[in-house]
């Protein structure tokens, strides 16, 4: 199988970077310019005039995920970066920190596609994408990552299968059990399904300009949005975080009345800092720890059904209102950060050199 994909970091917003080291096994992917053509029928019942339309590149794939990658993703997820190295048990790593800022811009890739066409690869370069949304997702089977990004323009080429280069990096997947839950500071083992979603909702409209039909400017983001889905079984485990999420207070005693009953708060509105570590056991010195400093929680309404289970999912959805202490020792106010530790080199954005681009292909003329 020669699908694969790989992400190559951008000094400038849609200037082709260097080929990445490493490619990515991917379990699906597309890509398209999603350019519809203009048409005017003119008081005609057919089609009288047409213009080719404005394209709305944008290409998902979804891949299974590990610690060999997980900072790819954050990367271009979250854009704040930092690099360092680290000793677990012994043995040397990099570090990659990462978090939720308020920059208007996220770093960009040029992101690589091929697709088997008989003895061929149809190979597709996708310049100037930007990630809008990142979806991470496990239960009892392999963890997969869920990718939607835009992009500025793309080019194609036809190569021979046995002159292709494939580099892969042996990793572990990540699946269910890899995963420990903080759930306000209390280890959590009852949750059996996982949903984490950010979105970046990248302004499109703004990027268009006249006298290109391609965007004339990297999309600005606009508002993160950062939700944690949790499902579980209702039980004695859950019932007091249940109570606490639907009447709105932390601490019981005080929305307790005089029989013994819980009450809803009056004003009072339940938040929880949560912490996700990944790790699989085949080797415990690279991991993943995400940390979501405080977030407001929900529950779906409980429903019971027959004699089936009673089902739980909580919703967390991050907020922006605390602080948190950086490797560098910098506080800084984010909603989430991420740091992941493996044996993969500082992430470093690059320009292809000596290389001819379509005349689609934007030219960065803002100053570094």
């Amino acid at each position: 199988m020669t699908q694969v994909v790989s992400f190559s970091p951008e000094q400038k917003w849609a200037n082709e970077a260097e080929d990445d080291d490493t490619h990515i096994r991917a379990d699906k992917a597309n890509a398209s310019l999603n350019a519809e053509p203009v048409t005017l029928n003119g008081g005609s019942k057919t089609i009288q005039k047409m213009r080719v339309g404005y394209p709305e590149p944008s290409s998902e794939m979804d891949t299974a995920i590990d610690t060999k990658v997980f900072h790819k993703y954050m990367y271009y997820t979250l854009g704040n970066y930092a690099h360092s190295t680290t000793t677990v048990n012994g043995q040397s790593k990099h570090c990659h920190e990462f978090y939720g800022g308020d920059s208007t811009k996220l770093p960009s890739a040029t992101t690589r596609l091929t697709y088997d066409v008989d003895d061929y690869v149809l190979e597709k370069t996708l310049l100037g994408c930007v990630m809008d949304e990142f979806n991470l997702e496990t239960s009892d089977e392999l963890s997969t990552a869920s990718l939607s990004m835009i992009y500025r323009t793309e080019k194609s080429k036809k190569i021979s299968q046995t002159e292709q280069d494939i580099r892969e990096v042996d990793a572990v997947p990540f699946i269910g059990y890899d995963y420990q839950i903080t759930l306000g500071g209390v280890d959590s083992y009852v949750f059996n399904e996982l949903k984490l979603s950010i979105k970046n909702n990248h302004k499109i409209d703004g990027a268009r300009g006249l006298g290109n039909r391609f965007y004339g400017r990297q999309p600005n983001v606009g508002e993160r949005e950062i939700q944690l889905e949790l499902t579980t079984v209702f039980d004695t485990d859950n019932l007091e975080t249940v109570i606490k999420s639907e009447y709105g207070d932390e601490n019981l005693e005080t929305i307790t009345d005089e029989n013994g009953y819980w009450i809803p708060s009056k004003c009072k509105l339940f938040t929880i800092p949560l912490k996700l570590k990944i790790m699989t056991c085949e080797d415990a010195t690279e991991y993943v720890e995400i940390e979501i400093l405080n977030c407001i929680i929900s529950i779906d309404p409980l429903e019971f059904s027959g004699s089936d289970d009673v089902e739980v999912k909580l919703t967390l959805q991050a907020t922006g209102t605390k602080k948190v202490a950086l490797n560098s020792g910098v506080e800084k106010r984010t909603d989430i950060r991420c740091i992941v530790v493996n044996d993969q080199e500082e992430i470093t954005p690059s320009i292809k050199t000596a290389t001819t681009t379509p005349s689609s292909t934007y030219t960065s003329t803002e100053e570094e």
